[in-house]
Order: C-alpha cells, then structure tokens, then sequence
C-alpha cells in the first residue's frame, strides 16, 4: 500500500504545518519519498489529477496515458481501459451531480 497525502494551507506560514508532519512521521518509522514532496505550491498531482485552489481535473500526463491506450484486443485489455478511465468517469459523475463543486479550502 502506497498512501498520498496532501496538505493545504491558505498561507506560507500556515504551510510549514508539513514540516511538524513530516517530524512526526520519521520519528514514528513512517517512510516518505522526498522525490514526491511538494512545498508551496499553487497546483499539484495527486492520484491522476492536478488539483489547485478552486479547480480538481486529470493531469495532462494521465490524459496523454488514456488518449494512447492501445485497442483492445481481449477482455483483459477492456478491463484495464476501463480501470484507468474510471477516476477521470468518477470526477465527471461528482461534478455533474446536483451543483457539485471543488470548493476552495477555508
């Protein structure tokens, strides 16, 4: 298991709050890939997606990935398009649905 974590804040002095988790977790053992680590930043990659202030959609590299996916040629192939469709679907149903919204962090 590869857990994510993501951390927001409305101001850089609120963002050093990482700095006290990331404590936290190396004295408790927990293992973080520094390569992955984002510091201040207005939009990042989470998962699939590029998430920002007020906007969640697919990555560019994740929508590339799809528009390059091969033909499928047995129901294994259909199975794994369907597998790495289904966040980009999931995001479309939640922003559809009823005034469904990315509100912007308080």
């Amino acid at each position: 298991m590869h857990p994510q974590h993501l951390m927001w804040s409305n101001t850089i002095e609120e963002s050093f709050q990482a700095v006290k988790w990331l404590d936290i977790c190396g004295n408790n053992g927990v293992i973080l890939n520094h390569s992955k680590f984002k510091f201040a930043k207005m939009a990042v990659e989470f998962a699939v997606f590029e998430i920002a202030q007020t906007t969640v959609h697919p990555c560019a590299r994740f929508l590339e990935t799809i528009q390059n996916f091969p033909r499928p040629q047995n129901i294994s192939d259909v199975r794994s398009w369907f597998e790495l469709i289904n966040p980009v679907s999931f995001l479309r149903f939640c922003c559809s649905t009823a005034n469904a919204t990315f509100p912007k962090p308080s």
